[in-house]
């Protein structure tokens, strides 16, 4: 029999009714507006009203903790997909599906914040990247409805493709909103998700046809000429000579720091892990860096200048190839650079989500402007005039996507028991991207 004493102790047997549900409320609230590791268990019981210790009776950890939120989360967006698929595939209308899809996710948007939130998470083990296994189960639970009903004429493998390429878009647009509509200059709401309904009716419906109907054996045709481009691979300059010793260490800080921002978000990043990555005493980074903010809008700076100097070699010897041709060897350059060099995709990928937060600090300029440059450079080496907006979405979820799954590469490579720095990796993501989006850019192309 339990004493008074035990009934009112935090953390007790006899902790007050609905304490659960509240520390579920607050932990909902915390991982699906801050990345895993910068959601704190002392913060999230303060919330809710409790005792830190009573998170750990009820939920055993952080990780548990976690577990149950997203089982929550996607208890209230799974029951609702396959009644959508059905009803697109009794129909035999992909757009159908699109635009119910969108309603759906944008109606039950927690799901999709996590991901982006976590997404750029790294480790050398599955156990630092929190619900893994789960998303895996969810993919696969997914792939299996597509195959048996809009893609009933799909391999399994190449429906898997599909759908981790149209989750992605549904995470990036619903769980990271205000960075796109920033990015895209759409201030109202309603013009932003007219213009998400526009992607996914305009990129993926035309995949979903193509795909039911077999593989597009154009695919393999040019996936056969990516394997043999024999371009030579950028590599990224760093400034030469002699230096003093505050140059020398001014450096050093810069490098341990494009480490630390590169693998994890802004406010996950302190300036004590930048010093024990550096093999320094962290307090020397306030003599050439006044503030964490300052340093990121070094790194970012330095980070993207490099990036953007080693896209301009990604078009040499493509002008007289077909636009197909062209821009399967023009992803695959890219491609081939970024996963060897991820540092300005890392840093994208892994603050994204929070631009609403953090879009003010210097540095995040850098990545806002980052996404206009790429996307201006690819819509000018592409060989296709008239086609308008079409184009413009198309060619902007294509890049999304692109620098999503080498940004943030550790769930997908873990999904496919690969190495997120391999060649087998990045070929995975070109066949990926190519399979997803190149019907959409043949219908660009016979309608420009």
């Amino acid at each position: 029999m339990r004493t008074s004493t035990e009934k009112s102790r935090p953390g007790g047997q006899g902790s007050a009714p609905g304490a659960r549900q509240r520390i579920l409320d607050a932990a909902r609230e915390a991982f699906t507006t801050l990345p895993y590791s910068a959601a704190g268990i002392r913060a999230i019981a303060s919330a809710a009203g409790v005792a830190h210790p009573l998170i750990f009776h009820h939920f055993g950890s952080k990780n548990g903790l976690f577990e149950e939120v997203a089982r929550e989360l996607e208890d209230g967006l799974l029951p609702g997909l396959p009644p959508i698929m059905a009803r697109a595939a009794a129909h035999h209308r992909p757009e159908e599906l699109a635009r119910e899809l969108l309603n759906h996710a944008f109606s039950h948007p927690g799901p999709f914040c996590v991901v982006m939130l976590n997404m750029g998470g790294t480790g050398r083990n599955k156990a630092s990247l929190p619900g893994l296994s789960r998303a895996v189960r969810m993919q696969e639970e997914l792939a299996g409805l597509l195959v048996s009903g809009v893609l009933a004429g799909a391999d399994k493998e190449d429906a898997e493709r599909y759908l981790s390429v149209l989750t992605a878009a549904l995470a990036h647009f619903v769980g990271a909103e205000f960075f796109h509509r920033r990015a895209l200059g759409l201030e109202d709401q309603s013009a932003y998700r007219r213009w998400v309904e526009d992607v996914l009716v305009e990129v993926f419906s035309p995949a979903t046809t193509a795909l039911a109907g077999g593989r597009p054996k154009e695919v393999d045709r040019l996936l056969s000429v990516c394997r043999k481009d024999a371009a030579p691979r950028a590599k990224a300059r760093r400034r030469a000579g002699a230096r003093t010793k505050g140059e020398a260490t001014k450096t050093r800080i810069l490098t341990a720091a494009r480490k630390i921002f590169s693998t994890r978000p802004y406010n996950a990043a302190s300036i004590r892990a930048i010093g024990r990555a550096g093999g320094f005493d962290f307090t020397l980074i306030h003599h050439y860096f006044p503030s964490k903010a300052d340093l990121l809008a070094a790194v970012a700076r330095e980070v993207f200048d490099e990036f953007l100097a080693a896209a301009e070699t990604w078009h040499q010897g493509l002008a007289d190839r077909p636009p197909a041709e062209l821009l399967a060897l023009y992803t695959h350059r890219a491609l081939s650079h970024c996963v060897e060099h991820r540092q300005a995709l890392g840093l994208l990928i892994h603050n994204i989500a929070q631009a609403d937060r953090f879009g003010n600090l210097p540095g995040f300029e850098y990545i806002t402007r980052f996404h206009e440059v790429v996307f201006n450079h690819m819509e000018r080496l592409l060989p296709i005039r008239g086609a308008g907006d079409r184009l413009a979405r198309w060619l902007y979820t294509l890049m999304t996507m692109a620098y999503t799954f080498v940004g943030a590469p550790d769930y997908p490579a873990a999904s496919q028991e690969l190495s997120p720095t391999s060649d087998a990796y990045r070929d995975w993501v070109l066949e990926t991207l190519l399979l997803t989006f190149l019907p959409a850019f043949f219908e660009i192309e016979k309608t420009a």
